[in-house]
């Protein structure tokens, strides 16, 4: 899946994200992913997918993960350097249009890395846990290494 939407690529990254129990105070954040939160790419096109991989049962109660459908083809500025911008303003329009992924454990999900998406708060007394992991087009690659350092490393265990 992954070559036909970015042609030849790499793992970037990977992530074991945890939502620890009864998180209601959890900062929804909602954003997009590497390599589209660097200004060079957000023009760019297929470049990027994560790729999270249920372990616990994801609902709205235990805060499965929100997202925006379509919104990986709106045109919105979400960074400036390392700083999330227009924070209101996608709150908002988050706050109108967000959804909530619903799935059973060992399910795997695939999204545009443009999609805006975002932890959401767990209400129960459990745990909710994904494997996340970031496949970038080697033709960024290179760049999105020079731009993203930290991630990098993890890149080179991976591949």
């Amino acid at each position: 899946v992954c070559n036909e939407f970015i042609g030849p690529f790499d793992y970037r990254a990977t992530d074991f994200i945890v939502n620890y129990p009864n998180s209601k105070s959890i900062n929804v954040r909602p954003h997009i992913d590497t390599p589209y939160r660097f200004k060079e790419f957000e023009g760019g096109h297929n470049l990027a997918l994560q790729i999270a991989l249920v372990i616990d049962e994801f609902t709205k109660e235990n805060g499965g993960t929100g997202y925006v459908p379509g919104s990986h083809e709106l045109k919105f500025e979400y960074y400036k350097g390392d700083q999330q911008v227009n924070v209101e303003k996608i709150s908002n329009f988050w706050e109108h249009n967000h959804r909530q992924y619903c799935a059973k454990p060992g399910t795997l999900i695939l999204w545009d890395a443009r999609l805006l998406h975002s932890t959401m708060p767990n209400y129960t007394d459990k745990k909710r846990r994904m494997l996340l992991l970031n496949a970038v087009s080697q033709s960024v690659r290179d760049r999105v290494n020079e731009l993203d350092p930290i991630w990098a490393r993890d890149a080179e265990m991976l591949n």
